[in-house]
């Protein structure tokens, strides 16, 4: 079965949702084969390269929202990150773009590798306070990997990746998708929202045993 998140590094909530649905997959590992996929999607195309304000400031001027409602909203999240073990900290998170940290991921065949670079930009943006739109914390966040500051910039200018990213926006586009998380199962199911992890796990149960039965009413038939 394949299964495709859609999720941009700068939302908490595909922060959340990533976590939870790769936890209902390893759930399921044993009774449902699942190819999980990562999907790019920019939440705010115009986001700064380099950022000057603070993330409470730079998302009430964003959101047009009061700053104490910024806080509030902030608070929330950080303590429902704090049940899933992910430790948010807006107090040095850098509101930046993230085309560069997507373009990376685009270029990375191996699904395992999207993964845990994934991972480490997610971790990057919310709890350490790393731009990823800056080619030397990408280098600093990428090392496990042995992705210096070159290799990082000619990914980044490769206009493979460049077409691979545009080929997701497209598809977003293309599905109505207009937030994030969103998951999408073998081209015809939708999931939306960082929903728990046994709500993932039922979801995809479902959807496995609705395709079971398609499969079944489509061989009970006659030819000629």
């Amino acid at each position: 079965m394949k299964v495709e998140i859609y999720t941009d590094f700068s939302c908490p909530f595909c922060y959340l949702g990533k976590k939870r649905l790769e936890e209902a997959i390893q759930i399921l590992k044993d009774d449902i084969q699942i190819e999980l996929s990562y999907r790019s999607f920019i939440l705010n195309p115009n986001a700064p390269l380099v950022q000057n304000m603070d993330s409470y400031t730079y998302f009430s001027k964003l959101k047009g929202i009061p700053l104490n409602q910024v806080k509030d909203i902030f608070l929330q999240t950080k303590e429902q990150a704090k049940k899933d073990n992910l430790n948010f900290n807006y107090d040095v998170m850098k509101m930046t773009a993230t085309t560069y940290a997507h373009l990376i991921i685009k270029s990375i065949k191996e699904p395992r590798m999207q993964k845990e670079i994934s991972n480490l930009f997610f971790k990057a943006y919310f709890e350490e306070g790393y731009n990823l739109s800056d080619l030397d914390d990408l280098a600093t966040i990428l090392k496990p990997f042995d992705l210096n500051r070159n290799k990082i910039e000619e990914i980044i200018q490769h206009q493979v990746a460049q077409e691979l990213l545009q080929e997701d926006i497209s598809l977003a586009e293309a599905y109505g998708i207009e937030s994030v998380p969103f998951i999408i199962v073998n081209d015809q199911y939708a999931i939306k929202g960082a929903q728990p992890t046994q709500v993932f796990k039922q979801y995809l149960e479902q959807i496995y045993n609705n395709i079971t039965e398609e499969q079944h009413l489509k061989n009970d038939s006659c030819s000629i």
